[in-house]
């Protein structure tokens, strides 16, 4: 759930009435996050419904796909990457950058739209975020500070994953998709970097979204998350387009 939206339900729901069996499970919440990892926040459940779908006996398990949104979107590839048993991904919103890079581009975009926030404040905000990303970037192992509101161990394990690297070495089907009015993930950003890197490469599609938000429903005008507080769904035409690549792939 985010905000008052279900945007991971509308997208299960619609697949499984086109005969795609999906497998849906909550984030996990730690119990402690002084050593959390990125291993501990969404790679291990995501091998773990992997091999609950090999094993269940009661869908194709030749043809595996693995669907993410957001970091699970930028995550997507590596998942794919440890987990042989995949067959394709799907990258809702996702990046091929490193995340500290997209949060200092949302300090910059939001708080530039954001009118209660005047020229001296908006510097402010730019120096003291940079200088967080400064530190994320410097990180060693073994850190105990918190740093943009995570651990220093999640973003050493985050930053440890090389996605362009990752991404070239996968042969199976990738289909990228992104909403034109996210302000969240980049249209003109993150969506050109995963063209930019794709674009030699014949297993790639490639959605870019007109009108659409970080959700994938109908955006409103709003440049911050009290947007998802509107209620909405996902847009069909993107549950259908995800359901037909997959139905097409051998």
């Amino acid at each position: 759930t985010i905000g008052v939206n279900k945007p991971f339900r509308d997208l299960a729901h619609g697949l499984a009435k086109m005969g795609i069996a999906v497998i849906r499970y909550k984030g996990i919440i730690p119990k402690s996050t002084d050593k959390y990892t990125i291993e501990d926040d969404c790679l291990a459940a995501a091998s773990h419904a992997i091999q609950y779908a090999q094993g269940c006996g009661k869908v194709d398990t030749e043809k595996i796909i693995i669907i993410g949104h957001s970091l699970g979107g930028m995550m997507a590839a590596k998942i794919a990457y440890d987990n042989k048993e995949v067959d394709g991904i799907v990258s809702l919103a996702g990046s091929p950058r490193r995340l500290e890079d997209i949060v200092l581009d949302q300090v910059r975009i939001l708080n530039k739209a954001n009118e209660s926030i005047n020229e001296a404040m908006y510097k402010i905000s730019l120096i003291q975020t940079e200088a967080e990303v400064n530190k994320i970037k410097a990180l060693k192992e073994g850190g105990s500070e918190t740093i943009l509101g995570a651990p220093a161990s999640y973003w050493y394990s985050l930053n440890q994953i090389d996605t362009p690297s990752i991404v070239r070495e996968l042969d199976i089907p990738i289909f990228i998709a992104q909403g034109s009015e996210d302000f969240q993930v980049y249209a003109d950003i993150d969506y050109i970097a995963w063209k930019e890197l794709l674009k030699d490469r014949d297993n790639a599609t490639f959605r870019l979204y007109d009108k659409l938000k970080h959700l994938f429903m109908t955006a409103n005008g709003r440049m911050d998350t009290t947007e998802y507080n509107i209620r909405g769904t996902m847009e069909q035409t993107v549950i259908d387009d995800i359901a037909n690549w997959i139905l097409k792939i051998n």
